[in-house]
């Protein structure tokens, strides 16, 4: 009855995207609205666990043609006393994968085609769905030698914005965001801390369910981005049951946004925001089978209880009700567009083969099945957005040259003495008047673009100092888990002990991110007097950076001094030598051996709020003395007290229009 899948889904034949695709062209229902969409459910199986042939288990699963599940009754009863009863159970769905099947065949039959829209500006979803130790995890994460869904993904994304030649005149912008919902509790994965517990959940008419205060992270390449989920995984609720021995006991959520523009949009373009979500659900659970007990069992009821939540709102959609009860949990609020709403959606249903299992798995196959009447109304998602920064540099040289003309032009009709006529002595209509009128229009328009480039650098320059921020807090969250590793291993009598793997790849992966932030800080400090003509903006920019620097700098020496303490407070409070003492040694010596290692990002920063970084041997340029002088000379000085007026230095005109250029004898 079962068929080998071999190459099956390698073939060139159209995915299911490409299908519905074609289906509409036929139809004609192209006509730029929104687009009437159907979900993609598939379903798959997993092999047989040792344990459960070796306890004589049977297989219940046959898979028929890649389309259809054939689900045997492992019960034996009287067919006089139910006669509605059968034996087998059949349920098609758009693809079927048995447990011989790789995880690319996987990717390639549900989630390769969603990639292709996303990029386009279009949101999509894929969420798998299961009961407990169904192999939810494994598709969607996988493992080192079979990467998931969410790996695979992530890798052909970034391949098709290099090499696809539709997208080789277009620049990308990544973020993403991983949050788990445990016990009904929204966490930040990325910022594991007290702060970021319980983050609350907003309806945004425009980008739909947002949470707010998560941490959005600009990746820039696959790698990167497969660093941060590694170590999101590591801050992740997971705990053994009799079920499943490494049982997720939350919903995790992994969010991509990538917002698509053409490299030579004008003054006005046009940017494509696509969102991609990929959902690892916690499996269904019976406490009978589990064993749960206690915090097990509390956390399974609130896993069940979104769990028949997410169900209702399928059979709701599925009926076409007016009400759905999307606010009956977190996470069918976060799944609304997933489920009815502007996005393309996969349902990856994970079954067990195992006859113990025959009643959870005809549950999963009976959602699924309800899941495919769902269709969504997809569009894509298209904003208009000004310039950028680059673009204004180009219009002020473009205008700085036609004010050099019509300055000669003006000088030529003074007499050819360099000096303008009186303006009692030229009519209104005369050809100077008029080319004076054209030089005003022209300096203002560089005066209204000027503004606006500095209005951008302040704000890149204000993220730029808030992302190390939240990387450096990252690193010492890092750091904080290596140490008490280290000081357990010291007081186990296991100083040899190497750190754990997967925080090490975390600290490389956070590492590589602060270098990338001093490069582009670099950057930023250099466009300052290569972009912006007036001396007073271009001061107060670079004050801008030393304070925000500067507030870096005091944050880095506050918590060395607390950290300090606390190991210092441990050991003088110890009266005992073995083991608290120790621990505490071992801490201050690793977290010594650490902070070591990020010496040269502290010096950057501290360096850059003395403003001891020179730019072609003259220090900050734009005339001003830096923070190494006068007022800003103490760590004491805070960054929010000096936004607010830099901004109005910032905005505000220039003092005169004699003065078009720095010294007063440019051109603006």
């Amino acid at each position: 009855d079962q068929q080998p899948r071999g190459a099956a889904q390698g073939m060139t034949a159209p995915d299911f995207w490409q299908q519905q695709e074609l289906r509409r062209e036929v139809l004609g229902g192209d006509d730029g609205g929104p687009q009437n969409t159907p979900m993609l459910v598939a379903v798959r199986t997993r092999p047989l666990w040792r344990s459960e042939s070796e306890r004589g288990e049977l297989e219940i699963i046959r898979v028929l043609e890649e389309r259809v599940v054939l689900v045997l009754d492992p019960h034996e009863y009287d067919q006089a006393l139910q006669p509605n009863r059968t034996k087998e159970k059949k349920y098609a769905f758009d693809c079927v994968f048995d447990e011989s099947a790789s995880q690319e065949q996987v990717f390639r039959g549900t989630t390769r085609g969603l990639i292709d829209g996303v990029l386009q500006g279009y949101n999509a979803s894929v969420f798998a769905y299961g009961a407990t130790g169904a192999g939810k995890t494994y598709t969607m994460l996988g493992a080192l030698d079979s990467p998931g869904v969410m790996v695979l993904t992530l890798n052909d994304m970034y391949r098709r914005m290099r090499t696809d030649p539709q997208f080789l005149e277009c620049e990308f912008k990544v973020r993403l965001s991983y949050m788990e919902i445990y016990n009904e509790v929204i966490k930040d994965l990325l910022n594991p801390t007290d702060s970021s517990i319980g983050l609350p959940l907003n309806e945004d008419p425009v980008r739909g369910m947002v949470v707010a205060g998560i941490t959005e992270y600009d990746a820039t390449s696959a790698s990167e981005i497969l660093g941060l989920l590694t170590q999101g995984n590591m801050a992740r609720a997971q705990e053994p049951t009799a079920a499943n021995k490494t049982s997720s006991r939350s919903h995790a959520i992994l969010q991509v946004t990538i917002e698509q523009q053409e490299k030579t949009a004008n003054f006005v373009g046009a940017v494509k925001c696509g969102k991609l979500s990929l959902i690892d659900l916690a499996g269904s659970e019976r406490a009978s089978k589990t064993e749960n007990t206690g915090m097990r069992l509390k956390e399974g009821a609130n896993i069940n209880r979104s769990l028949l939540a997410l169900g209702n709102c399928i059979n709701a959609l599925a009926d076409g009700r007016s009400h759905v009860p999307y606010r009956d949990s977190k996470m069918t609020r976060l799944l609304k567009d997933s489920l009815g709403g502007n996005c393309r959606t996969v349902m990856i249903a994970n079954i067990s083969p195992a006859s113990t299992q025959f009643e959870e798995t005809l549950n999963s196959l009976k959602y699924a099945n309800r899941a495919k009447n769902l269709k969504t109304k997809v569009s894509s998602n298209v904003a208009t957005v000004s310039a950028h920064i680059a673009d204004y540099q180009r219009i002020i040289l473009s205008l700085r040259s036609e004010i050099a003309q019509l300055k000669a032009s003006a000088q030529q009709h003074g007499g050819g003495l360099g000096l303008p006529l009186p303006l009692q002595l030229v009519g209104p209509h005369t050809p100077l008047d008029a080319g004076r009128e054209r030089e005003r229009v022209a300096f203002e328009q560089a005066e209204a673009g000027e503004r606006q480039q500095a209005r951008a650098l302040q704000q890149a320059i204000v993220q730029v100092c808030a992302d190390r921020r939240k990387l450096t807090q990252q690193l010492d969250s890092v750091h904080g888990q290596l140490i008490n590793q280290a000081a357990s291993a010291l007081a186990a009598g296991d100083a040899a002990a190497p750190p754990d793997a997967g925080l090490s790849i975390a600290v490389q992966a956070v590492t590589a991110r602060l270098a990338q932030n001093e490069q582009l800080a670099l950057q930023l400090l250099q466009a300052v007097p290569e972009r912006i003509a007036s001396a007073e903006r271009a001061q107060a920019l670079q004050t801008l950076f030393q304070a925000q620097f500067l507030e870096l700098a005091r944050a880095h020496a506050s918590y060395e001094l607390t950290v300090r303490q606390s190991y210092e407070d441990a050991v003088a409070s110890s009266t005992e030598l073995p083991p608290r003492v120790q621990r505490a040694v071992g801490r201050l010596q690793e977290w010594r051996r650490l902070r070591a290692g990020t010496h040269p990002h502290r010096q950057f920063d501290e360096r850059m709020a003395r403003a001891e970084l020179q730019l072609g041997g003259g220090g900050f340029a734009g005339g001003g003395s830096g923070l190494g002088s006068s007022t800003y000379t103490s760590h004491e000085a805070s960054a929010e007290l000096l936004l607010p007026a830099l901004a109005l230095r910032l905005l505000s005109p220039a003092p005169s229009t004699g003065s078009l250029g720095r010294g007063g004898g440019g051109a603006r």
